[in-house]
């Protein structure tokens, strides 16, 4: 087995990458085959130095699902427990989408049915079946219902959006 200076420096490439969960990093460290005490004691030693914080890597995942994938919050949610954060911090992330990120949620799902609808190649207002689609299609992103009342009702013809 490897000493702890190798598990800390291994674990500090790792986050030089991008930012990880303790679970995700912790993992890593194990399949590189290193003994559970030095991981704990490179674990330890980061959190404590600031550089793994799973409440931050939670709202930095949150932001960047949101911006980039266009994804709502029920899958966000989904993932953050899938990636294993405390069950705590992914509460605290769930009352913010009810606050501020609301309004960010909307824009993502807005954007979201606009591409959508280009690569569809379909204009609003749309048919029964084709509100149908759209409607499933936002929800397997992960939007609440009412984001998607929102987002089906809130987007005319002559609405740009940059994507």
């Amino acid at each position: 087995m490897r000493k702890t200076p190798d598990a800390f420096n291994s674990a500090v490439r790792l986050l030089s990458y991008r930012q990880r969960g303790t679970k995700e990093l912790i993992g890593r460290l194990k399949k590189n085959g290193f003994a559970d005490e030095d991981i704990e004691s490179a674990v330890s030693r980061l959190s404590l130095s600031g550089y793994l914080n799973d409440e931050a890597y939670a709202r930095e995942l949150r932001r960047l699902r949101l911006k980039n994938k266009n994804w709502g919050s029920i899958k966000i949610i989904r993932e953050l427990y899938a990636k294993g954060i405390p069950a705590d911090v992914v509460e605290g992330i769930k009352k913010e989408f009810s606050g501020a990120w609301m309004d960010e949620e909307m824009e993502a799902a807005k954007a979201a049915l606009v591409k959508w609808l280009k690569k569809k190649g379909l204009k609003k207002p749309l048919g029964r079946q084709d509100s149908l689609k759209a409607y499933a299609f936002l929800k397997s992103r992960g939007f609440p219902d009412a984001v998607l009342s929102v987002a089906l009702g809130g987007i005319d013809e002559d609405e740009q959006y940059c994507l």
